[in-house]
């Protein structure tokens, strides 16, 4: 009997499996944002670390991707920070 009163009140199987499929489906987006963040941090450092080798090898500014708006320093010179 208390078998019957428990099972009158869960979910109909298909109602249940597209809940577990919804929960899982925002479960897994949850994951992949959380993912994003760091992904693209070790790829700009990968890109950063490329192009200040090639700009010590070459002597002129190389750009790690076409719309950084900055490129790597030589030394200790810092060319944004000029004082007058």
């Amino acid at each position: 009997m208390r078998a019957r009163l428990l099972k009158a009140h869960l979910l109909p199987g298909k109602s249940r499996a597209a809940l577990a499929a919804a929960l899982a489906v925002a479960g897994l987006s949850l994951v992949a944002q959380g993912a994003w963040i760091p992904a693209k941090a070790m790829l700009a450092q990968i890109l950063l670390e490329r192009a200040f080798a090639s700009s010590l090898t070459s002597g002129r500014p190389v750009k790690p991707w076409s719309w950084f708006d900055t490129w790597p320093s030589h030394g200790s010179r810092c060319h944004a920070c000029i004082v007058a």
